[in-house]
Order: structure tokens, then sequence, then C-alpha cells
């Protein structure tokens, strides 16, 4: 709520430190906003007016850049390859080999 107040999105998530209980709701955050991030659509269901676009891009701009680290120290390897993919442009996200291959962890 207090990104759709202040109408930015990466100031508060560049400030979420780094520790185990921290980690884990990276975790639990990008498990439940990735299927929308990964289908370009905005996972902030509470986002009212203006620049809910841009603040769904910021989101899927930073746990590509900063939460595969975490996600794997985290023992989760394929969801931080799943966020890696938050990288490519949409057509290339979707064709990339690994949604053809069958992970370890799926």
């Amino acid at each position: 709520m207090v990104t759709a107040i202040y109408r930015d999105v990466t100031a508060f998530l560049d400030g979420w430190i780094r520790h185990p209980t921290a980690d884990a709701h990276v975790v639990q955050c990008v498990r439940h906003w990735l299927d929308d991030l990964l289908s370009d659509a905005s996972p902030l269901s509470f986002w009212i007016g203006d620049g809910e676009d841009a603040a769904a891009a910021e989101l899927q701009s930073w746990p590509a850049t900063h939460a595969p680290a975490r996600l794997r120290a985290q023992g989760e390897p394929d969801l931080a390859t799943r966020v890696e993919l938050l990288a490519l442009p949409y057509d290339e996200r979707w064709a990339h080999p690994y949604w053809t291959k069958p992970s370890v962890t799926n």
C-alpha cells in the first residue's frame, strides 16, 4: 500500500535488507507475484489511479536483478531461474528452453 501512495516500488524494494527472515519473505512475495509478472500483468491489485504499469515494470525488473541469488540461498533454484526470465522480452521469455525441459525441482 505504501508503494501505491508514494508511486514508487523500487525505492522500497531496494531497501529490503538481506537477512534470513527477509529473504524468506522475498521467496513468498516472488511466488505470489511471479505468474502475473511473467505474463506482463500487474500483481498490484491494490493500486488505484495512474502509474500501475510503470510500477509493475519496476516490480518486474527488481526481482530479475536482485532476487535470484537470494532465492538460490533459500533453496529455491527453480524459482530463481524463472525470475531470471523476467529480464527477457516477452516472446523470448516464453520461448526459453526452460519451458520445454523438466526442472529437477518441478
